[in-house]
């Protein structure tokens, strides 16, 4: 019996994880990332120089360390709207001229005062790149998710580019992200779309749980709270194991 309550309590920790995951929403948005190397105020400086500056491209080696203050803004155009900025570095570590890859470590910092951290590979002449979303300050404390980035336009002479940014963030907050608000985002109506964050159904997996324990345990309580679970819903699970223990 009291390795009944055992497994029980692990499968009530377990609901509850579950039903903290359920209240998740995942939203997107899409911004342009202006990185500019050339001119008399570049947003990306370079501050470390690796032994080859030309390998990969657009004066660009291997180990070479660019510190950024990216402007990010609503469209593609340099005069679109202003919603963050991207502050962090990001390295050349890749040695492969025809695999040139950036070790990407950025703050998108927006207006409200909010942020969201990204960090990963970025291998820069590929169509599409996913870099993961790792964390998140503000309305967006321990965000997940993650961007899906496209190459826009880039300078061949200079190496400036505009990339496109689609965000995908899962945070367990109804907050909507509004990059060009200076507000904190509310649990308001928003004009982003909010969508169930993808969760397994509790339902199920408690199911299966009581099949592994009746599989090895003849006990009548186990017995009992199967069949209960078997004909009821998500919302009432715990109901139904707290009378039977």
């Amino acid at each position: 019996m009291a390795s009944l309550q055992s497994n029980l309590l692990l499968l009530l920790l377990a609901a509850a994880a579950a039903a903290a995951a359920a209240d998740e929403t995942t939203t997107s948005v899409r911004f342009y990332m202006h990185d500019t190397m050339s001119g008399s105020s570049p947003s990306a400086m370079r501050v470390v120089q690796g032994p080859n500056s030309t390998g990969l491209g657009f004066g660009n080696g291997f180990g070479d360390v660019y510190v950024v203050d990216d402007p990010l803004t609503e469209g593609p155009a340099a005069d679109s709207a202003l919603v963050g900025r991207a502050q962090g570095f990001y390295a050349f570590a890749s040695q492969r001229a025809d695999a040139a890859a950036q070790l990407v470590c950025l703050n998108l910092v927006f207006p409200n005062g909010s942020t969201v951290a990204v960090m990963g590979h970025d291998p820069i002449y590929a169509p599409q790149r996913e870099l993961p979303v790792v964390g998140g300050t503000g309305a967006f404390r321990l965000a997940l998710g993650y961007v899906l980035v496209r190459t826009h336009t880039r300078n061949t002479s200079s190496g400036d580019a505009v990339s496109e940014w689609q965000l995908h963030l899962a945070a367990n907050s109804s907050a909507q992200i509004d990059p060009s608000s200076t507000s904190t985002p509310s649990s308001g109506p928003s004009s982003r779309t909010a969508t169930p964050f993808p969760s397994f159904h509790f339902s199920l997996f408690c199911i299966l749980i009581l099949h592994i324990l009746s599989a090895s345990s003849s006990s009548s309580s186990a017995t009992a709270l199967h069949s209960s679970l078997t004909n009821v819903s998500s919302k009432s699970i715990m109901q139904v194991i707290l009378s039977i223990t």
